[in-house]
């Protein structure tokens, strides 16, 4: 349902507080029925329930032991060198720097005034 107060909000929860009229749709009557509890609900069986775990017959699910792996991992491993083209420093080469001249014109500027 839309509020004509609240166009925004697809169900107005202040329209009991404020009196706002709202449009019916059948989601609205849906909810008003739910909100008023009269309707008992019916149990349904459907054989294409999907939400258990797909898990084939004769598989046993165990628990993993991670104890070796780690004892490998804590261990470390002999690593070689490995020689690397590095190109992350900046390549600049020699840089000048030129004294600014802008104290020379805010000097010009103050002996105009």
């Amino acid at each position: 349902a839309i509020c004509v107060r609240h166009s925004t909000l697809p169900f107005c929860r202040l329209r009991t507080q404020f009196r706002t009229f709202v449009m019916s749709t059948p989601q609205e009557k849906v909810f008003q029925s739910i909100e008023k509890g009269n309707q008992p609900l019916k149990h349904i069986e459907s054989a294409s329930d999907r939400s258990a775990p797909r898990i084939e017959e004769g598989v046993q699910v165990r628990k993993v032991s991670r104890e070796p792996f780690l004892k490998e991992v804590e261990k470390g491993a002999s690593l070689k060198h490995a020689d690397t083209d590095d190109r992350s420093d900046p390549k600049v080469e020699e840089v000048h720097i030129k004294p600014s001249k802008h104290g020379d014109l805010m000097k010009e500027i103050q002996a105009k005034k």
